[in-house]
């Protein structure tokens, strides 16, 4: 019998929708800095990947993979995501494929759209990463180890070993997913008499399979043991409440979940906690089958928590739990769906349609919303280079930066990581950025990670001592700072003026009353308190015309933002460079330098500078365009 139209066309619904979901606007956003390191790898010889991520913390297998793929489809930002959201789909083909399988059609179809619809598997298939790889492997193990437990054979052996072998060659979190296949077999294990000679063909089967991953594995086995050991510990310990409260959001909704209002966040849980305990019931024939997604979902979990590796980064590594997360919620509305009580069939369209429309909700933050935007290095790089010049240096404080870097830049301009090393920044480092510098005319730092890679602010504060802060502005999660060297502040005045009651400027130089369009006033200020201040203040420097108009301003906290006010020691002197860039193309003209306070963050409210509110530092004449 020909079976009803909506068996084919139901699944292919829900594998369309995963596909638009994870190629929707999948160029927009810029490579960020782990994305630019997979680009160079793949760029490379298939044998220099090895080589390169032998001094690694991922193995050569997606790589690998990524190299072949990007000779077949170019290098554009779309092309190198288009291979993660593939493997993400076809991990939804697998879900689905493994809940009919071990369930019936309607289990396999809620499994597989509740992996669609999830914002951390989307997320990570629109990234150039192993992690939707990673995710593929784990549904597919899924499958492999379910049809090699209902029919052994020699091709479900073998697709087993190839699918743990690719798992392993993908990422080293991999044996979290091959912990939850021991769990599965022991389930098998538990319900089974080894007297039976199917169960020991089964379990010689098991062993045969396991014996191939191995086998596979075994030539980048000793590298990935040593890798594995050396690479130092980033992630802390939870309680047990704690982590449920961060994980099961993940895996129910996804990362937005946050963002959802309070009481869509308390429906889209307890629609899922609804489907899961439904999805709990264990059945006496063939234990292992209704056991399979608890132990898939919570095995990983528990091994990524016992070993202490809890931090938002690396939760990624628990994407293949979320194959056993969809399978466990898609079993439980199948099983209330198949009741003929009216009232669970009932409860099974309300549960799964209020966390369906959830989810729904949950991905508009995750596309639209800038705080879940990556570091933006395709738009930092378009505005350094409006005004970069040969002489200028740019600086990058974590030298994994380099690559997605040199992914947008194509410029002359000197590019100095800081260090050269995945290591704290040595003395040798330092005097090369201090050497580049005092050859520069303006240096573009880019900051990213700093509490790991400089978090004694080394890299900054060199910078700080050495030029003057000009501008500071966020790219994501991405810091640019500019900085103008200087030459020579001859221009040099006492003014001795008192902001407010115990904020005195004692002094202030500049480099000259005559610049061009395009140049930097560099300035000195040299600060004291008299008092402890209880506020932090921002200070602003401002550039006039003959009308009073604004025509470029730079405000920041004192000392490039090193020096807050309310950590100023009463009577200290503290020294607070900063620079102006002028405008290209500003008017021929005399303008009027200002300087002044207020409140960190209110810019209304400024100290009092007698019956004024701001110091005029001097005048300042633009005689033209830089030559």
């Amino acid at each position: 019998m020909t079976p009803p139209v909506w068996r084919w066309l139901a699944p292919l619904l829900v594998l369309l929708a995963a596909t638009a979901l994870r190629t929707h606007a999948i160029g927009v956003q810029s490579l960020w800095s782990d994305e630019g390191n997979s680009v160079v790898q793949a760029g490379r010889q298939l044998t220099d990947i090895a080589l390169h991520a032998a001094r690694d913390i991922h193995p050569p297998g997606y790589y690998q993979a990524l190299h072949v793929w990007t000779r077949l489809t170019g290098s554009s930002e779309f092309a190198l995501r288009l291979f993660s959201a593939l493997a993400s789909v076809l991990g939804v083909a697998c879900v689905l494929a493994a809940g009919r399988v071990l369930y019936g059609f309607t289990a396999g179809l809620a499994a597989a759209l509740l992996l669609a619809l999830n914002g951390f598997s989307i997320w990570y298939a629109q990234e150039t990463r192993m992690y939707a790889l990673l995710a593929l492997w784990g549904a597919a193990a899924a499958l492999a180890l379910t049809a090699l437990l209902l029919r052994p054979g020699r091709a479900r052996i073998l697709a087993l070993g190839l699918v743990n072998a690719a798992g392993l060659w993908t990422h080293y979190a991999w044996p979290f997913v091959m912990l939850a296949q021991g769990g599965v077999a022991a389930l098998w294990l538990a319900g089974e008499s080894l007297r039976h000679r199917g169960t020991r063909r089964r379990l010689v089967a098991l062993l045969a399979a396991a014996g191939i991953a191995l086998l596979l594995f075994l030539p980048w086995l000793a590298t990935a043991l040593e890798r594995v050991s050396a690479w130092p510990a980033t992630g802390v310990a939870l309680s047990g409440g704690m982590a449920l409260q961060r994980l099961y959001p993940l895996l129910a909704v996804g990362p937005s979940f946050a963002g959802l209002t309070a009481e869509w966040q308390a429906v889209a849980a307890g629609s899922a906690l609804l489907l899961i305990l439904a999805g709990s019931a264990p059945t006496r024939r063939a234990l292992w089958r209704s056991g399979l997604p608890l132990v898939w979902t919570l095995s990983p979990c528990a091994a990524f928590l016992a070993l202490g590796l809890y931090r938002e980064p690396n939760l990624k590594f628990l994407l293949p739990a979320q194959a056993g997360f969809a399978l466990w919620a898609g079993r439980g509305f199948a099983w209330m769906w198949s009741c003929p009580a009216p009232l669970l069939r009932a409860l099974a369209l309300a549960a799964g349609a209020l966390l369906v429309t959830g989810m729904a909700l949950s991905l508009g933050p995750l596309g639209h919303d800038t705080a879940w935007h990556r570091a933006d290095y395709r738009a930092l790089v378009a505005d350094i280079s409006v005004g970069l010049g040969n002489e200028d240096l740019i600086v990058l404080n974590a030298p994994n930066q380099v690559e997605v870097f040199h992914y947008y830049y194509r410029g002359d301009a000197e590019v100095l990581p800081m260090p050269p090393g995945t290591g704290p920044v040595d003395e040798a480092s330092l005097q090369r950025l201090q050497g580049g510098v005092a050859q520069a005319r303006r240096v573009y730092a880019l900051f990213w990670g700093e509490s790991e890679r400089d978090p004694q602010g080394i890299v900054e504060r060199a910078l700080v001592a050495g030029a003057h802060v000009a501008d500071s502005r966020w790219y994501g999660d991405v810091r640019l700072v500019t900085y103008s060297v200087p030459r020579s502040l001859g221009i040099v005045e006492t003014p001795d003026a008192r902001f407010g009651d115990q904020v005195v400027l004692l002094r202030h130089s500049r480099n000259a009353g005559r610049l061009a369009a395009g140049e930097d006033v560099q300035l000195q200020l040299d600060w004291r308190a008299d008092a402890a201040l209880a506020l932090r203040y921002k200070v602003f420097l401002q550039l006039l015309d003959a009308e009073g108009q604004l025509v470029a301003q730079h405000d920041s906290e004192p000392g490039g933002g090193l020096a807050p006010t309310d950590a100023w020691a009463p009577g200290e002197t503290v020294v607070d460079r900063r620079a102006l860039m002028l405008p290209e193309g500003l008017a021929v003209g005399r303008y009027t330098l200002i300087v002044g306070l207020y409140t960190e963050n209110d810019p209304a409210q400024r100290l009092p500078l007698g019956d004024a509110d701001h110091l005029v530092v001097g005048t300042l004449e633009i005689t033209g365009e830089k030559g």
